[in-house]
């Protein structure tokens, strides 16, 4: 499942419908942002960020083909392509093109991760976007989102849509996180986590995976049962990636309601 993604939908207004209602029913959170130079700044000024940015290679109206640089909806988004990635876009982009488009070749070598052939089927859309983000978290410079915490792994550093607070983090706590993150939500057992994390040291039990997840839970989920990010199960562990932000304890949903302070 892609639930609690947030995906950017580069399309024309009329476009969007077709590709946003597949992605909700995946549980993604869509926004949309038309062609162009709005485009680029939604996806770099977005809050809380994307995860992936799809974009509809529609054919673009009269005013914008003035401005191409070459002809085709194709092309156009090749060059958005290029102006994506040097403003700065790390996330994996995904373009839709016709099936007889011939720029597929010009949108991989400007940076797009992927191409997609139109009739758009909801599910091949969504295998491929997982694929990209799987990929997209063993890259040196992915960022990954867990509930409401972005991961730096190259920083070592969780950081909180709470008010920025930031979580300093050990490298053996970085590679558990990026290993359950790449595990898609499902359980990893702790003979695997300790494999996959210590290799074969010596003197390393599944005893020193517990310590770790411990501290670590501690670090993510400092009021206890609040977040249920990082979730132990019978054998193993996992991360909670359908995470939603829990409801305000009643009294202060109900002092909001009345508008006191």
């Amino acid at each position: 499942m892609l639930s609690a993604r947030r995906i950017l939908l580069v399309a024309p207004p009329e476009a969007c419908t077709a590709l946003a209602t597949p992605l909700r029913d995946e549980g993604c959170h869509v926004a949309h942002a038309p062609p162009g130079g709005e485009a680029v700044q939604a996806a770099l000024n977005a809050i809380p960020p994307i995860d992936v940015l799809v974009l509809d290679a529609a054919q673009p109206d009269g005013r914008q083909r003035d401005s191409l640089a070459h002809d085709g909806a194709g092309h156009h988004a090749a060059d958005l392509c290029t102006r994506l990635r040097r403003a700065g876009v790390a996330v994996p982009i995904l373009v839709v093109l016709d099936e007889a488009d011939d720029a597929v070749v010009a949108c991989l070598e400007a940076g797009a991760n992927d191409c997609i052939a139109r009739p758009v089927r909801a599910r091949e859309l969504a295998a491929r976007i997982r694929a990209q983000l799987r990929l997209h978290a063993g890259s040196a410079s992915a960022v990954l989102r867990i509930g409401p915490f972005l991961l730096h792994p190259t920083r070592r550093l969780l950081e909180s849509d709470e008010a920025g607070r930031t979580v300093r983090l050990t490298a053996t706590e970085t590679a558990i996180l990026k290993y359950l993150y790449r595990a898609g939500g499902e359980t990893v057992p702790r003979p695997v986590l300790l494999r996959q994390v210590w290799g074969y040291s010596a003197g390393v039990t599944t005893h020193t995976v517990e310590t770790h997840i411990y501290r670590l839970r501690r670090k993510m989920e400092p009021e206890a049962g609040r977040f249920a990010l990082l979730v132990s199960d019978d054998d193993g562990y996992r991360l909670n990636l359908t995470w939603r932000a829990p409801p305000p304890p009643p009294a202060l949903a109900a002092r909001a309601l009345s508008g006191g302070g």
